[in-house]
């Protein structure tokens, strides 16, 4: 790694411990590109492209847990597909890893959500047990969180929790004024300790405008 990298956050990926659901969604990925794959953009653009979950039903249930339905729709609506290219090079790209992986030395932050359908824990002990060459590697779960830790209503719990890495590693400003709902943090830092974060609001409550 080069002496300017001075950190590393992982966010929602092990290179061990995938789902069933995991390896249902990317075996459905590849059967499509092994047929040629999809236009980019569905009826136009380059071929060779594939969604990773074949519906919105099926990303929905692998993205998402406690998000609002409004930050859901928006999402499916704006959904890419993956260049097979990808897909195809995801298993070099894993056996690459827990190759290299031990070489790390900078402090790594990893940040899981205990509802991840496509990795979920014990992913994130695995994936932090496998960085055996730095000295500061914090796993962080969220609670009630899936996989896509910066949709979900504890989004401000995951920005805070990076602010705080990057803080603490001298790569932010100290003086930066707190957003509402930023915790203090997990009770006991680097055990993978769920952080806890607003309960969902009742049905029929005002919701939150910023998403």
């Amino acid at each position: 790694m080069a002496e300017t990298e001075r950190g590393l956050i992982v966010v929602s990926f092990s290179d061990q411990g995938g789902s069933s659901l995991a390896a249902s969604s990317l075996a459905q990925t590849t059967a499509v590109c092994a047929t040629g794959g999809q236009r980019s953009d569905g009826t136009s653009g380059p071929a060779g492209y594939a969604f990773f979950g074949q519906t919105d039903q099926d990303a929905k249930r692998a993205f998402f847990f406690n998000a609002d339905p409004r930050v859901i729709d928006a999402t499916l609506a704006l959904r890419n597909r993956d260049p097979c290219g990808d897909t195809g090079s995801l298993g070099q790209g894993m056996a690459a890893d827990e190759a290299f992986v031990r070489q790390i030395t900078v402090p790594v932050l990893l940040v899981f959500g205990d509802h991840d359908a496509l990795f979920p824990p014990p992913a994130g002990q695995q994936q932090r047990s496998m960085y055996t060459g730095s000295r500061d590697v914090k796993l962080v779960t969220l609670r009630s969180t899936a996989h896509a830790v910066t949709l979900e209503r504890s989004r401000h719990v995951f920005a805070a929790t990076v602010r705080r890495f990057l803080r603490d590693h001298g790569f932010a400003r100290t003086s930066a004024r707190r957003p509402p709902h930023d915790p203090a943090g997990p009770a006991s830092p680097g055990s993978g300790t769920p952080v806890p974060f607003p309960p969902r609001p009742p049905t029929g409550a005002r919701r939150e405008r910023n998403l």
